[in-house]
């Protein structure tokens, strides 16, 4: 009876969209769809079947979207959400395949529709994934556009919640040298706060591997502990959790 229930629900979003003058009523609910497809998905939730279809039928209507600059950048978002949907199940190769496909729309769309915050960070974002999958040689390679994106949209949005966090992760991960500072991401991160569920959830997510990174382990399980109060069965944060654990130990 649930399952009938959800995809009564995706139908009754795909036929507004059909009907004219609805399209506003489709466009909102595909945004619904991901974004419950995010909470599946950071939950780690095992109906897969369920986030596919989120994702599947929320891409239809976003590429059906009459002006360029909504199409491309929710089309790029749906990429971005199915690429942590595949490092959800350990398969590195699709997630960055999804990640790629995300950069490039952004890019397609910074160019054909000019500049704006929202496809700075999630182009951020993006890249800042397919770092921390590739590695070090990534981050040598695109070192100084994983830190120039974040700033270009705080420079036409000084309030986006999203460019702070990949600036504060940019800060985790980079040498001192080029402006990598642990200190720096930890208050820039403690000084943020969101409504959505998911963005508190990346900023406590984040605030516990910076104070991992300096062996705080209270401050890391607090707020590892914060994140999982948010989503309890996100594997990440149980991981790094038992890690925190683990050096308590004598």
């Amino acid at each position: 009876m649930v399952f009938k229930h959800f995809f009564s629900i995706i139908f009754c979003f795909s036929a507004a969209y059909s009907v004219a003058g609805e399209s506003v009523t489709a466009f909102d609910g595909a945004k619904e769809m991901l974004y419950d497809a995010r909470d599946k998905i950071y939950n780690f939730d095992k109906n897969d079947s369920i986030i596919e279809e989120c994702i599947a039928r929320s891409r239809t209507i976003f590429s059906a979207l009459p002006e360029k600059h909504d199409r491309l950048f929710w089309t790029a978002q749906t990429e971005y959400f199915e690429g942590l949907y595949y490092l959800k199940k350990n398969s590195k190769k699709n997630a960055e395949l999804h990640f790629n496909k995300c950069n490039a729309i952004l890019t397609q769309q910074l160019k054909e529709c000019g500049e704006n915050s929202e496809a700075y960070s999630l182009l951020a974002d993006s890249h800042m994934q397919l770092m921390l999958s590739k590695g070090l040689t990534y981050q040598l390679l695109n070192g100084q556009k994983l830190k120039t994106l974040p700033e270009k949209a705080l420079r036409l949005d000084s309030a986006n919640i999203r460019a702070y966090q990949s600036l504060a992760v940019y800060c985790m991960n980079a040498p001192e040298p080029l402006g990598g500072s642990i200190q720096k991401a930890i208050q820039i991160l403690a000084s943020l706060t969101s409504k959505d569920k998911g963005e508190m959830f990346k900023i406590y997510y984040l605030l516990g591997n910076a104070y991992m990174k300096i062996h705080d382990s209270m401050l890391a399980s607090k707020y590892l502990q914060m994140a999982l109060a948010l989503y309890p069965e996100n594997q990440w944060a149980v991981a790094d959790l038992q890690t925190v654990n683990s050096r308590k130990k004598p």
